[in-house]
């Protein structure tokens, strides 16, 4: 399976719009392994904000009970995230001049400090599902539990220990079959990160 996707926000109203692009891709080995990769970038902004992410994935899934009509699968994730802004395009509000009814002097002194002007982490995230798969059967129902950042990758581009927070996810649902070409697949999803 291959997806891709490409999206561009704010055009109207920014002279730098937010794009993102995204390309991914995952297949089966064997009978129980599964292989995949993202790889995605974003861009925002004056400064040119851009985030550059590559995720190789993997996981492994088991089957259990009696008839083994249920199922545990574990997946990793890990990879690389790279984050880069052009500091010197970004304008504050110590350059800011009322000459000429106001404008930006970037010759005069930002007084802002950039350690640095991009890094690379390293990132891991880690997943549980459990879904009941009996041909036939009517309702199958599945939950799963994910985390994501677990390395907790320290990101600033100005020196300081900021630390990137865990997210976990949560994921239930089941697989109604109402007749042989229709099925409703109602879920639930709940995420946070620090205190969004």
């Amino acid at each position: 399976r291959f997806h891709a996707h490409y999206r561009t926000q704010w055009a109207a109203v920014s002279t730098q719009p937010f794009t993102t692009g995204l390309i991914s891709f995952d297949t089966k080995y064997k009978k129980n392994w599964g292989f995949g990769g993202q790889m995605a970038n974003f861009r925002a902004g004056t400064g040119g904000y851009n985030v550059f992410s590559f995720l190789p994935s993997a996981s492994y899934k088991t089957a259990f009970g009696k008839k083994k009509h249920q199922f545990v699968s574990l997946g990793l994730q890990a990879g690389f995230f790279q984050k880069s802004i052009n500091a010197s395009s970004l304008t504050f509000a110590n350059q800011y001049v009322k000459t000429n009814g106001g404008e930006f002097n970037q010759n005069l002194s930002s007084g802002e400090t950039f350690a640095n002007n991009g890094f690379l982490r390293f990132d891991l995230n880690v997943g549980l599902m459990y879904y009941y798969s009996k041909p036939n059967n009517r309702i199958n129902p599945f939950g799963g539990v994910s985390f994501f950042h677990l390395t907790r990758p320290i990101e600033s581009f100005l020196g300081e220990s900021n630390r990137l927070a865990i997210r976990p996810q949560i994921i239930a649902g089941t697989r109604i079959v109402i007749n042989p070409k229709i099925a409703l697949t109602p879920k639930l999803y709940y995420q946070h990160q620090d205190k969004a």
